[in-house]
């Protein structure tokens, strides 16, 4: 399976490379815009005030409604590209930027989760992580709200939990270790920033792609818990309402 997906992602980034560069570009610099370059630390006060606290939370949400934005139109475009239908960019990004709320509010369950986990104990933290993976596609191409897009990506991945984070670990681990190091190993702040702008831009490019074909992978054998819009019905035909 973990060959397959892998195969499969790389196919469609070679199919839309141009979009994906311009998309995975965007997001990249906003995310360097929102947290500053590595050799640039955002610097605490002493004392936290107001203005602080509500900066930097008006910073994350920013960040997450970004990259919940572009992980959902990755998902719904590979599925509509796995089923051969005619692809429409601007009805894609219409019919997720319609479901961002929804999508957001999965994103942001996930994580609470994720992070308590770590706290409690590192080890259901990390699994959690995996069972969610699939989250964000699942609640774009299901239409699933919070609780029924992550029980069914836990449905999806348990069963198949260490060929998913082998597929995880792969194409990402060495990216990490790229953002990571590969700045620390470039003399100059401008090279070391444009090596982690690369670097991240790649990750966030795996992140994106990686659960879209995990899930189509998955869910081949498993019918979803709710009906999956039409290519019709996601350009706004046949009387479809986004937040039906």
């Amino acid at each position: 399976m973990a060959l397959s997906v892998l195969s499969k992602s790389l196919i469609f980034v070679k199919k839309y490379w141009a979009i994906l560069l311009i998309a995975t570009a965007l997001i990249s610099g906003i995310d360097q815009a929102l947290n500053g370059s590595l050799n640039e630390p955002i610097a605490i006060p002493e004392k936290l005030t107001p203005y602080f606290v509500g900066y930097s939370l008006l910073k994350l949400l920013a960040g997450i409604l970004v990259t919940t934005a572009f992980y959902g139109f990755i998902a719904l475009l590979a599925f509509r590209d796995s089923n051969n239908e005619d692809i429409d960019i601007a009805a894609i990004a219409k019919h997720v930027l319609s479901r961002l709320p929804k999508l957001v509010g999965i994103s942001v369950a996930a994580s609470i989760v994720i992070v308590v986990g770590i706290f409690l104990l590192l080890i259901p933290g990390l699994v959690f992580a995996v069972w969610f993976f699939l989250a964000i596609p699942v609640g774009v191409i299901e239409n699933a709200n919070i609780s029924g897009a992550l029980s069914r990506s836990r449905e999806l991945v348990r069963e198949n939990f260490w060929k998913v984070l082998l597929v995880i670990i792969l194409p990402i681990l060495p990216l990490a270790v790229i953002e990571g190091v590969v700045p620390l190993l470039v003399d100059g702040s401008t090279a070391s920033a444009a090596a982690s702008y690369i670097a991240g831009g790649l990750m966030t490019l795996a992140f994106a792609t990686l659960p879209a074909y995990l899930y189509l992978e998955l869910a081949k054998n498993k019918a979803p818990q709710a009906e999956t819009p039409t290519a019709d019905e996601i350009a706004g035909e046949d009387g479809f309402m986004p937040f039906d």
